[in-house]
């Protein structure tokens, strides 16, 4: 008995592309989720966010988030 194999088409397969979104806010409350939310209106779901103090400026911190998406429309709303 003889197998194939087949490749899967690209539509099957629903590629995505991978994401990285930086940006730096000041320390005051609900600064974080006012970022967040815009990620959530977009209906974005980050795969991982990291945050560390800014090195420009005190009490600012830097954050990097990342996603994955295989519509290029959700990157345009953001």
């Amino acid at each position: 008995m003889q197998s194939t194999q087949t490749s899967p088409s690209l539509s099957a397969v629903g590629l995505k592309q991978k994401y990285i979104v930086l940006f730096t806010i000041d320390d005051t409350s609900g600064a974080l989720e006012s970022i967040l939310r815009i990620f959530k209106e977009c209906d974005i779901s980050l795969s991982h966010i990291e945050s560390r103090p800014s090195k420009n400026s005190e009490w600012e911190y830097d954050f990097m988030t990342e996603f994955h998406l295989s519509e290029m429309s959700k990157v345009e709303l953001l």
